[in-house]
């Protein structure tokens, strides 16, 4: 497999998103996805669970947890960019989550990534998962994506405690690949991974100030060393999957620079009065300086809606096939090859809508099933192959380490020895 670097370019009114991304002709395309299953915490939950009903979708009249980003999260948003109409979502994400309670957060209740993988065989593994015996959902191995969004709160609750991540990485990234190989083995072929964004530009911890601050800098470039080499070994041990690798990095840091450039006028702070008030993502309230959808920060920790859909954007087209030219890649990067530019998109810079895009479908329907389906394939390779081809990567990497990050409710708890994030 021949693999090249790249940088996708986005042209906004008042100057490009670059994107580095290491692209293969293997790549995974948005087009091709019919449904899409999601795991991770809340950057990516939206309080769906099938045990209330595989096809009780929230948004759609029952809503049991808004998402934290005063609308949408970028999960829901991808659903509705493909090409055929909408995507069917079944969002297992969960708020707080981490890889694995028993590592993390010992304690804790909240449905780790150990815990939604489960779910998932129970309704959606072929050919037996409740979901599949029914008929209510069936689904494509080659036309089905598996998001995995993990690590922020791994790296945060290390962070929090005021301790390095590392010893932990080893048991993290063990179940990590445990659950992935579950989902393997249930059918999973196409795998959408994304980093550990730089929460150290969060307002809640960059106000914390040193040593806190380049903590959890720090606790995210490990979590993200080991999530880049456990996709290394990636194609020799699921060799018939194929798997993109989004680092979340450089489109944060890059909206927090310059957050005026992608339609934003406060990338530092929150206005706490928003979060505060659910489901109206148009607000513009009189004690905040600006309307909800032209800060970066939902709350302190979380990002707006309008940066969820602007991150949707970029991933549907790192999941498309570009067009090329032999121009140079503008802006930093450690890596070297052609231009990828993809003129149909533009990102928005003034009246941001927060609905989701037009589709061919409407309607209650949006997240319904479809697909046909298929019988579940085994790992035919053990997990201590090493790696041959197969993975690709998306939005840049720092100084050789893909980095990205995903979180839940950041709680400020003061005591005796300070104060600490905790991720809920």
């Amino acid at each position: 497999m021949s693999v090249r670097w790249s940088a996708l370019v986005l042209g906004a009114a008042l100057g490009p998103l670059i994107v580095h991304a290491q692209t293969s002709a293997s790549g995974i395309l948005l087009s091709d996805i019919k449904t899409i299953f999601g795991f991770g915490d809340s950057y990516s939950a939206t309080g769906y669970t099938p045990a209330l009903g595989v096809s009780n979708f929230p948004g759609y009249g029952n809503v049991r947890e808004i998402p934290k980003s005063g609308r949408w999260v970028w999960l829901q948003y991808l659903s509705q960019l493909g090409t055929d109409g909408d995507i069917a979502l079944y969002d297992l994400a969960a708020s707080g989550a981490v890889v694995n309670n028993s590592i993390s957060t010992p304690l804790s209740l909240i449905p780790a990534f150990t815990d939604q993988v489960d779910t998932w065989i129970n309704y959606f593994e072929q050919p037996m998962g409740q979901a599949i015996v029914t008929s209510q959902v069936s689904w494509e191995a080659n036309s089905t994506l598996f998001a995995v969004w993990f690590g922020i709160n791994d790296a945060g609750s290390a962070s929090g405690s005021g301790n390095s991540v590392s010893p932990q990485l080893s048991g993290i990234f063990d179940s990590y690949n445990r659950s992935v190989a579950q989902l393997y083995a249930g059918g999973a072929r196409n795998f959408l991974i994304l980093g550990v964004p730089p929460m150290e530009l969060a307002p809640s911890v960059a106000q914390a100030g040193d040593p806190t601050t380049s903590l959890y800098g720090d606790n995210a470039d490990a979590v993200n060393e080991a999530l880049s080499n456990f996709v290394d070994t990636f194609p020799t041990v699921y060799p018939e999957a194929r798997i993109s690798l989004f680092d979340t990095q450089p489109f944060f840091s890059t909206i927090i620079a310059s957050p005026e450039t992608y339609g934003f006028m406060d990338s530092t702070t929150d206005c706490v009065a928003y979060s505060l008030i659910t489901n109206q993502p148009d607000l513009t309230l009189p004690v905040c300086e600006w309307p909800m959808s032209q800060y970066v920060w939902w709350n302190s920790y979380h990002p707006t809606w309008a940066v969820h859909r602007l991150l949707a954007t970029v991933i549907s087209q790192v999941l498309s096939p570009p067009t090329t030219t032999s121009a140079a890649p503008s802006g930093p990067s450690t890596t070297s090859g052609t231009e990828s530019v993809v003129p149909s998109t533009v990102i928005p810079t003034t009246s941001l809508s927060s609905e989701p895009p037009a589709s061919s479908t409407s309607g209650s329907t949006s997240f319904s099933g479809s697909g046909q389906a298929t019988g579940s394939v085994a790992p035919t390779q053990s997990a201590g192959s090493s790696p041959t081809s197969g993975a690709t990567r998306a939005g840049g990497r720092t100084d050789g380490v893909v980095v990205a990050l995903a979180v839940g409710v950041a709680l400020a708890v003061g005591g005796a020895g300070g104060w600490a994030l905790v991720a809920l």
